[in-house]
C-alpha cells in the first residue's frame, strides 16, 4: 500500500499500536468523558487554603501544622462537623497507586492497580469518602474531607475541564447528598507537617499500593498520558545515560550541581566548557568553522580548550575560569570582526 493511500486515522491508529507494543501499555482505558452541562453543575464548597497568603514552602513544618489545626478547630469545630482524612499514595507506577480514607465512621485503603497515577488514588479517596457519607446520612449532617490535594479539589469543582469517571461520580454523589440536606466541604490542609489524621490517610493510602492483583477496569485517559510521558522520560534517560559513558559531561547526570545555578553567565561558562560545546578554537574546528584547533591569541600552539584558556598568557590576570572563558570568546570575536572587515577590503 502506497503511503499517500493511508489515512490520517491509519497512521494515528498504527503510531497508537506501536506505542502501545513498545510501552507494555494496557489493553483499555477509560475514553474522555462528554463536556460538563452548564445546567447540570453545583457549587461544590471547598477551600484550596487554611489561610490567606498561606504557603507551606515559606514556614516550617510545626507552624503549618498548628495553623492548620486552627483552622481545622474554628471553621470545623468537632461537635458540628465530621472530619474526614483522605490521601492517595503512589510508590511504583508498575505497582500503582493507592487510596486511603479515615474518620471516626470509617476507615478504608484499597489498591488501584498497575499504571495508576498519584492523582488517581487522590480522587478515588474522595470518592470512597463521599460514597461512604452516602451510606451513613443519619450519622451527620456536616462533612468536611480534608485533603493535602489542591488537583483534586480543583478537578472535582472545575466546570471548564471534562471530567473524568472519578470526579464525575464524586460531583454525582455530592449532588446527592445537597439533595439530602447534607453539607460537605472539601478543604485543602498541608501534607506531611504531622496532622495525625493526614498522616493516618498517607499510611493507609501506601498500605493501599501493596494490594496484589487489584486493577481498576479501565485506566483514566489522563493516566494514560501520564504513563506514556513517564516511560518515554525513562527511556530518554536511559539513552542519556548510555551515551554518557564516555563522554566528559557525564558527570552532570550523577552531579547537576556542578553547574551553578546564579550568576547565569557562570552557570554557561561551566557547562559549555564542561561538555566540550565551548565556541573556543578546538570545538569551531571540530565543526568545521575554523581551520585550526590552536589558540590564536598566544604562541604556545597548544588547542583552544577549557585546559588551554586556564593557563593561556594571553588572557585576563584572573584565577576565576568564568572570567577567562567570557574574556576568551571576546578576543576570538574581536579577530574574526578583524578578519571580516580586512576581506571587506581586499
Amino acid at each position: 500500500m502506497a503511503a499517500s493511500s493511508i489515512t490520517p486515522q491509519k497512521k494515528n491508529k498504527i503510531f497508537y499500536s506501536i506505542i502501545k507494543k513498545k510501552q507494555n501499555l494496557p489493553e483499555s482505558f477509560q475514553m474522555l468523558e462528554k463536556p460538563v452541562n452548564p445546567i447540570e453543575l453545583i457549587n461544590i464548597d471547598h477551600n484550596l487554603t487554611i489561610e490567606e497568603g498561606f504557603r507551606k514552602e515559606d514556614v516550617a513544618p510545626t507552624v503549618a501544622k498548628a495553623k492548620a489545626l486552627e483552622m481545622i478547630h474554628t471553621k470545623y469545630p468537632i461537635d458540628q462537623w465530621t472530619h474526614i482524612y483522605t490521601d492517595g499514595s503512589m510508590q511504583n507506577p508498575d505497582q500503582g497507586a493507592g487510596a486511603g480514607v479515615t474518620s471516626e465512621l470509617f476507615s478504608f485503603y484499597k489498591g488501584l492497580g498497575p499504571l495508576t497515577t498519584n492523582f488517581d488514588g487522590e480522587t478515588e479517596a474522595i470518592k470512597i469518602a463521599v460514597q461512604q457519607l452516602l451510606f451513613r446520612t443519619d450519622k451527620f449532617t456536616k462533612a468536611v474531607i480534608l485533603t493535602d490535594c489542591k488537583a483534586a479539589i480543583q478537578a472535582i469543582i472545575s466546570s471548564e475541564e471534562t471530567p473524568t469517571n472519578q470526579t464525575k461520580e464524586i460531583r454525582d454523589i455530592i449532588k446527592q447528598l445537597k439533595c439530602l440536606k447534607k453539607q460537605i466541604t472539601l478543604q485543602w490542609i498541608p501534607a506531611h507537617c504531622g496532622i495525625h489524621g493526614n498522616e493516618t490517610a498517607d499510611l493507609l493510602a501506601k498500605k493501599g499500593t501493596e494490594i496484589v492483583n487489584s486493577s481498576l477496569k479501565n485506566i483514566p485517559f489522563h493516566s494514560m498520558k501520564r504513563i506514556i510521558k513517564y516511560k518515554y522520560n525513562q527511556d530518554h534517560k536511559e539513552w542519556i545515560k548510555k551515551e554518557a559513558n564516555d563522554k566528559k559531561w557525564k558527570d552532570i547526570l550523577t552531579k547537576p550541581d556542578i553547574i551553578p545555578e546564579l550568576p547565569r553567565k557562570s552557570a554557561v561558562a561551566s557547562f559549555r566548557l564542561l561538555t566540550g560545546h565551548d565556541c573556543l578554537a578546538e570545538h569551531l574546528n571540530r565543526i568545521g568553522c575554523r581551520t585550526t584547533p590552536t589558540c590564536p591569541l598566544c604562541d604556545l600552539n597548544k588547542n583552544m580548550n577549557a585546559e588551554h584558556i586556564a593557563v593561556c598568557p594571553n588572557l585576563i590576570d584572573n584565577e576565576n575560569i568564568t572570567a577567562k572563558y567570557w574574556d576568551a570568546r571576546r578576543k576570538l570575536t574581536q579577530i574574526r570582526q578583524s578578519q571580516s572587515i580586512r576581506k571587506q577590503h581586499a
